[in-house]
C-alpha cells in the first residue's frame, strides 16, 4: 500500500504542475478545471485520513488515473476530428469522476464524516453539471447526499435547500424513474422526522414505499428502507405494535435477499475445473448491492439489531433473524471476522427459541467448525 500512496502523491504533484499552465482552447480549460476539482477532492480525503485505509487507497488510485493528460492529437489530424476526440476523452473522465466522487461522498457519509461528505458530494454535483447540464435528473443523487450530510451536521436549512433543488429537478423531469422518486421522498421524510413533523414524515415515507414498490416490488430491499424509517416514526411516537410489525418486515425482507445472495456467493466462490479441482474465486460484494444500498443496509440492520437486543422483553426468534442478517451481510462484504461473530451469536439466540418449536428459518452454513476454528465453507450447507 505504501507504493500506491507514493504514486498517488506523485500523480497529484504532477497535476498541480499542469494546472499552472494556461489552456489552449475550451477543452483544455475544461481539463484544467477537472484537475483543480480533483486535486481539492483528494485533499479532502487526505484530511479525512483516507490514506490509511486500503479500500480508500484503491478509490484514490482510480481518481488519479483521470488526472492523466489528454491524449495528444497526431500530427496532420484534421482539427475538427482532433477536437472531437479530446472532447470525448474529457467527457469520459468527467463521467467517471462524477460517479467516483458520489461513491466517495456516500462512503464518507456512512463513516460519519459529514463535513467531508458534503465536500465530496459538491464535486460530484459539479461533475454532474459538466456532464448533464443544470436541469438533468442525474443531479438528484448528489443533491440527496448533500441533504443527508447536512442533516447529519444539523444544518437543516441547508438540507432543505438541497432537497428543494432535488424536488424541483424531479418535478421538471419527464423521464424520472419511480426509484428516483422513492429516494427523494425518503429524504423528505427523514428531514420532516428530524424536525419532529411526524405527520408529514409518515406521508413522505408512504410515498417512498409506493414508488419503491412500483420500481422494485414491496418486498425488495430497495423498498425496505421506507418501511424502516416509517417504523422509526412509530417508535418515536411509542406506537410499538406498529413499529415492531414494520421492523419485522424489514428484517424478513433483508433475510430473504441475503440468503439468496450468500448462496450465490458460495456457488461463485467454488469453481470446479474440467479436472474436478476445486479452486477459490474472489467474489466482490459489489455484485450484490451498490454503495448506497450497502450503507443503507448496514445502518438499517444495525439499528434494528440494537432495538431487538436492548428490548426488555426479547423475542428470541426476531433477535436471531436480525443477528443472522448481519452475519450474512458482513459475509457478503468479506468482513469474515464480524460475520463469524454474529454467526455465533445467532446460533446461541436461535437455540433459545422454544415457544414456536425451535428456530425454523434456514440459513446458509457460513462457517465450518474444524478443530475449534471456523473458516468460510466451500459449499452452501444449511445450519
Amino acid at each position: 500500500m505504501r507504493n500506491s500512496i507514493e504514486k498517488i502523491r506523485i500523480d497529484i504533484a504532477g497535476a498541480k504542475d499542469r494546472v499552472k499552465k494556461s489552456a489552449d482552447d475550451d477543452i483544455g480549460a475544461g481539463y484544467l478545471k477537472l484537475q483543480i476539482h480533483t486535486i481539492k477532492l483528494m485533499d479532502t480525503l487526505k484530511k479525512a485520513g483516507c490514506e490509511r485505509h486500503h479500500d480508500w487507497v484503491k478509490i484514490m488510485e482510480n481518481v488519479c488515473v483521470q488526472m492523466t493528460p489528454l491524449k495528444d492529437v497526431q500530427p496532420f489530424t484534421i482539427s475538427i476530428k482532433g477536437y472531437t476526440m479530446r472532447a470525448a476523452e474529457l467527457l469520459e473522465k468527467q463521467k467517471i469522476l462524477k460517479n467516483v466522487s458520489k461513491i466517495m461522498a456516500r462512503k464518507l457519509l456512512s463513516e460519519g464524516k459529514h463535513t467531508q461528505a458534503v465536500e465530496a458530494a459538491l464535486y460530484s454535483l459539479r461533475f454532474s453539471i459538466e456532464v448533464h447540464g443544470l436541469n438533468s435528473v442525474a443531479l438528484v443523487p448528489a443533491y440527496l447526499i448533500l441533504c443527508e450530510s447536512n442533516i447529519g451536521l444539523g444544518n437543516l436549512e441547508q438540507a432543505d435547500e438541497y432537497l428543494a433543488h432535488a424536488e424541483w429537478t424531479v418535478m421538471k423531469s419527464t423521464d424520472c424513474t419511480d426509484g428516483m422518486k422513492s429516494k427523494l421522498f425518503r429524504k423528505m421524510g427523514i428531514l420532516f422526522a428530524t424536525k419532529g413533523d411526524y405527520d408529514n414524515a409518515q406521508r413522505m415515507f408512504a410515498e417512498d414505499v409506493y414508488h419503491g414498490s412500483l420500481e422494485w416490488g414491496t418486498d425488495h430491499v430497495q423498498t425496505t428502507g421506507g418501511f424502516f424509517h416509517m417504523a422509526n416514526v412509530f417508535f418515536r411516537l411509542n406506537q410499538m405494535d406498529i413499529a415492531d410489525s414494520l421492523y419485522n418486515q424489514v428484517i424478513n425482507n433483508w433475510f430473504k435477499f441475503l440468503v439468496e445472495a450468500v448462496n450465490t456467493k458460495i456457488r461463485l466462490k467454488t469453481h470446479v475445473d474440467p479436472l474436478k479441482k476445486v479452486t477459490e474465486v474472489k467474489v466482490d460484494g459489489r455484485q450484490f448491492f451498490d454503495e448506497d444500498l450497502e450503507a443503507e443496509g448496514h445502518t438499517t440492520m444495525w439499528s434494528v439489531y440494537e432495538i431487538r437486543e436492548l428490548s426488555p422483553k426479547q423475542n428470541h426468534e426476531e433477535l436471531a433473524t436480525i443477528t443472522f442478517d448481519l452475519s450474512m451481510f458482513f459475509y457478503l462484504i468479506s468482513d469474515y471476522k464480524k460475520s463469524m461473530e454474529f454467526y455465533k451469536k445467532g446460533k446461541i439466540v436461535a437455540a433459545k427459541v422454544k415457544e414456536t418449536g425451535g428456530y425454523t428459518k434456514e440459513i446458509p452454513r457460513l462457517f465450518s467448525e474444524v478443530d475449534g476454528n471456523q473458516t468460510p465453507p466451500a459449499t452452501g450447507d444449511k445450519v
